[in-house]
């Protein structure tokens, strides 16, 4: 769009040259930027008059199909070219030949299917390449040989399949786009070329899920990576992975312990909404001592440990959107914290809601909302009779709220515990006790004990053998 406004306006105080200018075509050739502007006149070649000083040449929605070999060669003076929703098909080789000014080439909205070598040759000082919105299918060998490119997009080709391994061979790019493709995970080794200069990868919402290898991103310095929604399971590739800003929204990859990633540790900003990040332990981040954003909307997330205040005080976003938050007791500190001067942007100014056991805002409740209650044995046989070599269970089930942790505690001194499920809106556990093949030694009374915040309960078991 500001492409679009600068055009106007410096046409408004320029006025049409007096020179040499293509019929349908508007030209300010009497000071720079020299223009010419040719966009939505159903042309179907790129006229042969335009002034020779042209240095932007606007001609997008015409109908040209093709760009043949030295179709713009005596422009040598280009430096933004913009040739999208031309429904361009074949761009033949050298057709670029002889831009050696040329910065900016925009070939979005066509019906380019094939990317082949040396396409691009001689375009020495470009840095930005739009290819956005084809009908690409691949990219061969050489395809982007001797590029220096600031950014580079590939974005929507939905049909993209294939990227050959030396298509950015002797090629440097600052920022890759090549989202919504249909991309395998093999497509990591053909970006190897570009360990030295890539620092932003936008590879999301691909159409096929991805699974990379251990080491597809070993040695590359991200300052973004960006993977959301590519179904991505396995997380074994984060062992390689140095960047600032580390995306993996949308994908199910469940709860991350970061403490395992070292490169990670310098990571300021995390996107993890959607993944199923249910449990979110203190641990997981102590040592991403630089984290200043980290999103973790819609996941599921029941609860919120008070270890976590030292790591939210640190950040500057935090987004908790779309949980199930259960405000008992354990949330009682998240509710003060909120309410007094953090500093943080929480939720980008959006209130924090409670789900259960009512749907209030946690600001608007005062602390005598937040309780949790004491455990109660709500199942549980007093005798059992078993015979010598049989195989018997004890069942345990304990209520509260938070829902208890049980411990089984046997007269030979064998002790369980079975933890509690991780989502507050589950007020039960069941602890079961297994004695594979009683004898004498089993008999006696086994203690089953229901522990939560608020306290505990212990109900005595007599098993005779």
């Amino acid at each position: 769009c500001w492409l679009f406004c600068v055009l106007v306006t410096l046409l408004s105080l320029s006025g049409k040259s007096m020179g040499s200018c293509p019929t349908k075509c508007t030209c300010v050739t009497n000071s720079p930027p020299f223009i010419t502007a040719c966009s939505q006149q159903n042309l179907t070649s790129i006229p042969e008059d335009i002034p020779v000083n042209t240095e932007e040449l606007y001609f997008s929605k015409n109908q040209i199909h093709s760009l043949s070999q030295g179709a713009l060669s005596r422009y040598e003076n280009l430096k933004n070219l913009l040739l999208s929703n031309c429904e361009i098909e074949v761009i033949e080789p050298n057709a670029f030949s002889g831009l050696i000014k040329l910065i900016t080439l925009d070939l979005r909205f066509n019906k380019i299917q094939q990317l082949q070598a040396y396409l691009f040759s001689g375009l020495i000082k470009l840095q930005t390449l739009r290819l956005e919105d084809n009908d690409i299918t691949s990219i061969e060998n050489f395809a982007f040989q001797g590029l220096n490119l600031t950014r580079l997009n590939l974005d929507r080709n939905e049909k993209l399949r294939d990227i050959s391994g030396k298509a950015f061979h002797s090629t440097k790019v600052e920022q890759l786009r090549i989202s919504n493709s249909s991309l395998s995970s093999e497509t990591a080794e053909a970006l190897v070329p570009l360990k030295d200069s890539l620092r932003e990868l936008h590879w999301q919402n691909n159409q096929k899920p991805l699974r990379f290898a251990t080491e597809a991103f070993v040695g590359f310095t991200f300052r973004a990576l960006k993977l959301n929604n590519n179904g991505i399971k396995d997380i074994d590739f984060l062992e390689g992975v140095v960047t600032d800003e580390l995306s993996l929204d949308d994908n199910p990859i469940g709860p991350i312990d970061f403490s395992r990633y070292p490169n990670l540790r310098q990571v300021r900003k995390l996107h993890l909404s959607n993944t199923s990040f249910s449990i979110v332990l203190a641990s997981y981040f102590n040592d991403m001592t630089h984290l200043s954003y980290l999103g973790l909307e819609d996941n599921g997330i029941s609860s919120l440990s008070e270890d976590l205040r030292p790591i939210f005080m640190g950040l500057q976003y935090l987004l908790l959107k779309g949980n199930t938050l259960h405000c008992n007791c354990e949330l009682r500190w998240l509710k003060r914290w909120l309410t007094a001067e953090s500093g943080v942007n929480i939720n980008n100014g959006e209130a924090l809601e409670c789900v259960t056991p009512s749907v209030r805002t946690i600001t608007s409740m005062d602390d005598v909302y937040f309780t949790c209650s004491e455990p109660v044995i709500v199942t549980i046989s007093r005798t059992l009779n078993v015979s010598e070599e049989e195989g018997t269970s004890l069942t345990c089930i304990g209520e509260g709220d938070p829902a208890p942790t049980i411990i089984w505690s046997s007269p030979n001194g064998d002790v369980a515990s079975i933890p509690p499920p991780h989502s507050r809106t589950l007020t039960e556990n069941q602890g079961i006790f297994h004695i594979r093949s009683a004898s004498l030694h089993d008999r006696g009374e086994y203690a089953c004990t229901a522990v939560n915040l608020a306290g505990n309960n212990t109900v005595k078991v007599h098993v005779n053998v």
